[in-house]
């Protein structure tokens, strides 16, 4: 594993050699500041908060830097070879000093809530705060409540936006917790089974709703036919109502867009619209105060920037295994989508397919199975080669993914469901269906009247039935 590490660590300093960025200081005179680096190649633009040359001290608004539990990136280590050329190690060595308060996370195998401080403060400031110096903070609401005595105080506190993303999200938890436990403890007589969309859900269906809605984002990854679309428009409407969301992105096949809006309108009154058209259009509808707006996978790929430029409450995906592969660009794109909350939806079993599962969580909570090289080392058993034999460890990692994933199959839910029906539609054929298959018929009636049938008669047989066939679906076949 150390191994492993240091690789890691040598590839992002080699690319952090090798590729181009523009590099902002927020003070050239000093190297312990906040830069602005931007990448030539794809234009993205990320922040580092310099505060040190050790793994650990810096920070980086990338994604590779929340996940990978390096305590670096290619960006940290870019601006610190910069840092290295124009500084001497005399002004290296002066430690980082905090001039004013800063709400953050500290990432590393576990996230930390931190408060930074200065290193003098007046007594009032100093008996608040002062014990929670270089500690990790426990409690987000009494934090919340001493940021607020600090600026009456005449301080001024920034709350970073991953620290603030973080702390909304575990209290919006602490917030939902009791209602979903109460929910999932006897889904079956809750009123909101039959009061939260138009038509009832059963059972199992008002548990997943609640499963979702407690964990803030989620897989829900029931067999086929358990109605995970209703439980999905089920989640979407019962976070309307306790988180206040707005804007839903939808993003499914293509061939699916339509039954999406037909289910929508089927089992709620919230508006509905399937983007389409052409670029402005399609822009403006992104942008549009519409509660559900659904998209294809290959739309999310031409209209990124459009997407990113909305503020989503919450983003589905639909047939989730469509980002099995997470080096795709499919897959890396969609992963960039922000939303405070998700759900995923799948019909296929993901813990037998480590790639897909990983994948899948990555955009869930790219931080629940750790960096790609770490979670294949911990999960994935391998020859001398590196062909994967087989998987370790499998017990562990179903354990970890209980927050996050929920699975039924439909023996486990099968007392719950109602009776099966069965409706036979007739359609009759139209009459260019009827003349292909007559004629076809012909063939065949005259080959079995045969006292011998030859080789080429039984090609000529089946040529005909099959003909047939496709005449009863479908003149057009």
């Amino acid at each position: 594993m150390v191994n492993k590490l240091s690789l890691a660590i040598d590839d992002r300093l080699e690319r952090a050699k090798t590729e181009k960025m523009k590099l902002q200081a927020a003070d050239a005179d000093q190297p312990w500041t906040d830069y602005t680096l931007t990448n030539a190649l794809t234009g993205k633009t990320y922040r580092v908060a310099l505060r040190g040359e050790d793994p650990g001290q810096s920070y980086c608004s990338c994604p590779d830097f929340r996940t990978n539990t390096l305590g670096t990136c290619k960006h940290v280590l870019h601006v610190l070879e910069k840092v290295k050329r124009k500084f001497p190690p005399q002004v290296r060595r002066k430690a980082f000093k905090p001039k004013n308060f800063a709400v953050h996370l500290k990432y590393g195998s576990e996230m930390e809530l931190r408060l930074e401080m200065p290193e003098k403060l007046n007594d009032d400031a100093e008996s608040l705060v002062g014990s929670w110096r270089n500690k990790a903070i426990a409690s987000h609401s009494e934090l919340l409540k001493k940021v607020g005595k600090l600026e009456g105080l005449g301080y001024e506190v920034t709350i970073y936006p991953d620290a603030e993303e973080f702390i909304q999200k575990r209290l919006y938890q602490q917030r939902i917790q009791a209602k979903v436990a109460e929910i999932r403890l006897n889904p079956h007589n809750h009123p909101l089974r039959k009061s939260l969309l138009k038509v009832p859900l059963l059972p199992y269906q008002m548990d997943g709703v609640a499963f979702a809605v407690g964990a803030g984002r989620a897989v829900l990854a029931d067999d086929m036919g358990l109605g995970k679309t209703i439980q999905a428009v089920g989640v979407a409407e019962m976070l309307a109502r306790e988180a206040n969301i707005k804007k839903v992105l939808i993003v499914c096949p293509a061939s699916l867009k339509s039954q999406w809006r037909n289910e929508i309108h089927k089992f709620c009154d919230r508006d509905v619209q399937l983007v389409s058209g052409g670029a402005k259009t399609r822009g403006d509808q992104y942008q549009s105060d519409c509660f559900f707006t659904v998209c294809n996978y290959e739309q999310v790929l031409r209209d990124i920037l459009f997407i990113e430029r909305a503020k989503w409450d919450l983003i589905i995906l639909d047939e989730g295994q469509r980002i099995k592969n997470y080096e795709t660009k499919t897959a890396n794109v969609i992963k960039c989508l922000k939303s405070p909350f998700a759900l995923v939806l799948s019909g296929t079993p993901l813990e037998n397919r480590l790639d897909e599962l990983y994948s899948v969580v990555q955009f869930i909570d790219d931080r629940r199975l750790g960096p790609g090289f770490r979670f294949f080392n911990q999960h994935r058993v391998v020859d001398e080669k590196g062909k994967t034999l087989g998987y370790k460890n499998l017990a562990s990692l179903r354990e970890n993914l209980k927050p996050l994933l929920l699975r039924r199959t439909r023996d486990s839910v099968k007392l719950e469901l109602p009776p099966r029906t069965v409706e036979i539609i007739r359609i009759p054929p139209s009459d260019e269906q009827l003349e292909l298959h007559a004629t076809n018929m012909r063939v065949v009636a005259s080959i079995v009247r045969k006292a011998f049938i030859s080789e080429m008669d039984l090609l000529r047989l089946r040529q005909g039935l099959l003909m047939c066939r496709m005449a009863a679906d479908s003149s057009f076949l």
